[in-house]
């Protein structure tokens, strides 16, 4: 019988509450192979698309800090690759 890692299941569930608060109308295409950036997210208006786009790095964890408001501590040395593209 396979088998589903508990990381695969959290995966998931970052990837459907993230797709939960984005616009339906916006476009996103997750990366097969990810080395920190899970996604690209294209952003349509009024049913057009727009030249505008990000990339989105997705997180989970079992454990809530807070209800309001959840965090996730990354090392500026990504924060300087993000800032890199256009």
């Amino acid at each position: 019988m396979a088998k589903r890692p508990r990381q695969h299941i959290l995966e998931t569930g970052s990837e459907n509450a993230f797709n939960s608060v984005l616009p339906s109308e916006w476009v996103i295409n997750y990366q097969k192979t990810d080395y920190g950036i899970d996604a690209k997210v294209q952003i349509f208006e009024k049913g057009n698309s727009t030249p505008f786009f990000f990339f989105a790095q997705l997180k989970s964890t079992e454990e809530i800090k807070s209800k309001s408001t959840i965090s996730y501590p990354f090392s500026n040395e990504r924060l300087n690759e993000y800032r890199e593209y256009p």
